[in-house]
């Protein structure tokens, strides 16, 4: 999966749960900062004890996409 369709997956998946707020906009904010806090655990979580992340570029620019949407 390309790190676009992951970040529009990952968004997606939180646009359910953003339900209840008003206005389109708010729940697409919603959304991507849910998702952004996601990627960023995946990031935590890979990160061995050097601080190198395991497939850290992958999530970047999942993140990155993420930003864009």
């Amino acid at each position: 999966m390309t790190p676009k369709e992951k970040a529009k997956k990952l968004v997606d998946k939180y646009k359910p749960l953003s339900a209840g707020f008003s206005g389109g906009k708010m729940n697409e904010e919603f959304s991507k900062q849910g998702a952004l806090i996601a990627v960023d655990e995946v990031i935590a979580s890979n990160t061995n004890v050097t601080g190198q992340t395991i497939n850290g570029d992958y999530w970047q620019e999942v993140k990155v996409e993420i930003e864009k949407l």
